[in-house]
């Protein structure tokens, strides 16, 4: 995996740091409370990875596999996200009706 950094342009030097740095962004994400900030944080760091993938050739697939992952997973455990981004159009999830529509209050 080290050869496979440098060769992309990395310095061996900033390796560590990198490493330790995905591996609090990883600590973030399983914290319930910071999973969305974390996933903002994955984000950036795997567009990162496929810039260097892009860069050196390669296959950007599995950067962006791991990143639709990362948001597949924070999606179904942040019920905000869904009321944010629904997969469904015209759906809120927040009130349960259709977006434009209120419920009638008796």
């Amino acid at each position: 995996m080290v050869e496979g950094l440098t060769h992309a342009g990395i310095p061996q030097a900033a390796i560590l740091p990198i490493a330790v740095l995905e591996l609090l962004c990883l600590l973030l994400y399983w914290i319930p409370s910071t999973t969305v900030l974390a996933t903002f944080l994955l984000t950036g760091y795997f567009g990162g990875a496929t810039v260097t993938h892009i860069i050196g050739g390669e296959s950007i697939l599995p950067p962006l596999i791991v990143g639709l992952i990362i948001w597949a997973g924070a999606y179904f455990r942040v019920p905000e996200l869904k009321a944010v981004l629904p997969l469904r159009a015209g759906h809120s999830v927040r009130d349960g009706q259709p977006f434009g529509r209120t419920a009638v209050s008796q």
